[in-house]
């Protein structure tokens, strides 16, 4: 169904194109002339080309496509006051093929949202008018553009969940209304650029699970509005620098990194909420001044190469829920000052060198589902395990290892797992 448009006369093309007649709407760009000479299309057609060239007939919701209705009520279509197309949404639709270039066409057009569905090819490079561009969990691959650059009022950029691969290009430094960047879940390799310390009103930039290497660059500091920056599972290296701190960021994920180095004590000065640091290369102690950070609900520092004792500031975190340090070496008792998390549901210090009793007062957590204390030389009697958690309502069974013993009624907890603890 592609014609070749370049060597037409433009006006006959332009008749044929608002006919719709029976050679097909859809169009194939063989020139940026081409695609120039097609400015002047209808909105309507424009869409409707769209439609032919993304499968629209197996869509999961079509009403109003390819019929006389108004195009601003078709599904998914939003117009401006103008009667301008201003918005396409369109995810998880059953979508399939490549980016419609033609989309560039839709001057007015401000929001994209084409995720979770099937589309795929190389991102186009004429979309440059958007504020929002949404086109993440789909099988789009190829570099990013540089001319991503270009899109000066882009808002957000969710490209995450595709097969991108190449460097960061350094023109998303230009991108100077950007809030939110998504690139996580690709393969997206070289280094972070560091000229994306310049987007002064970015919040959120996520980066997890791509290629990426090299160390973290310092320039980021200076990204004063950043909340959320996400790390996790690449091969970035070096140490955190103790500037981050500077950022107002309430999560950090950098899990499965190959950051070294300890964990700048100046991070207790953040409004974090989450805090991932596992399966890093990090060492040291957990700095007591993450007990300042009253919004922290997630610790998880699993697998690291952490030592020292479990700071007892850690028990002023009254948000905090899930708390995770097995795998480490972490030695002392386990501090009472937990019994005052009173929102905690997850304790997790398997694998460790904690010795001691479980503090009675964990009986005051009503919350609590998951206590991992495994492998850890804690030297007590098996009632003395049992002791802090008896005379309060038993609606689980413990599910943990006593030597032959058979499993224990114990309160709301749902998994108690000993198994390899020395008693």
């Amino acid at each position: 169904r592609r014609r070749m448009v370049g060597k037409r006369p433009v006006a006959i093309l332009l008749l044929l194109l608002g006919l719709g007649v029976a050679l097909g709407r859809t169009q194939s760009f063989e020139s940026p002339t081409e695609f120039v000479q097609l400015r002047n299309v209808s909105e309507q057609q424009v869409l409707l080309n769209i439609y032919d060239q993304l499968n629209g007939p197996d869509w999961l919701s079509s009403d109003g496509w390819n019929s006389a209705e108004p195009l601003c009520s078709w599904f998914g279509v939003y117009c401006n006051a103008q009667g301008r197309v201003a918005g396409l949404s369109l995810a998880g639709n059953n979508l399939r093929g490549p980016l419609p270039s033609e989309l560039g066409l839709l001057s007015q057009l401000w929001y994209l949202n084409l995720g979770q569905n099937f589309m795929y090819g190389t991102l186009a490079t004429e979309i440059v008018q958007l504020g929002q561009m949404i086109l993440s969990q789909n099988d789009l691959c190829g570099t990013l553009p540089s001319s991503l650059g270009s899109c000066v009022k882009l808002d957000r950029l969710y490209l995450n969940g595709n097969r991108f691969s190449g460097n960061i290009p350094t023109e998303l430094a230009l991108l100077q209304t950007a809030t939110r960047v998504y690139l996580d879940m690709n393969l997206l390799d070289g280094t972070i650029p560091s000229q994306l310390g310049r987007l002064e009103r970015l919040e959120r930039i996520y980066f997890s699970n791509n290629l990426l290497s090299g160390t973290l660059p310092s320039e980021l500091a200076m990204l004063e509005s950043l909340q959320h920056l996400w790390l996790s599972n690449t091969a970035v290296e070096g140490t955190l620098p103790p500037i981050y701190a500077n950022m107002p960021l309430v999560t950090l994920l950098i899990r499965g990194t190959l950051l070294s180095g300890t964990l700048p004590s100046e991070f207790g000065k953040m409004p974090l909420w989450a805090l991932d640091i596992g399966a890093t290369r990090l060492s040291g102690s957990l700095p007591a001044t993450l007990g300042n950070c009253s919004g922290l609900q997630l610790i998880g520092a699993s697998d690291a190469r952490l030592s020292g004792q479990i700071p007892t500031q850690l028990g002023r975190l009254a948000s905090l829920i899930h708390f995770a340090v097995d795998g480490n070496s972490f030695s002392g008792t386990i501090p009472t000052q937990f019994g005052q998390c009173l929102l905690l549901r997850e304790f997790n210090i398997r694998r460790n060198q904690i010795v001691g009793p479980i503090p009675t007062s964990f009986a005051r957590l009503p919350h609590l589902s998951i206590v991992d204390i495994s492998e850890n030389p804690l030297n007590m009697a098996a009632e003395d395990i049992i002791y802090p958690f008896t005379g309060r309502e038993k609606e689980h069974i413990c599910a943990y290892s006593l030597h032959d013993r058979p499993p224990v009624v114990c309160s709301s907890i749902a998994t108690f797992l000993m198994d390899g603890t020395n008693m």
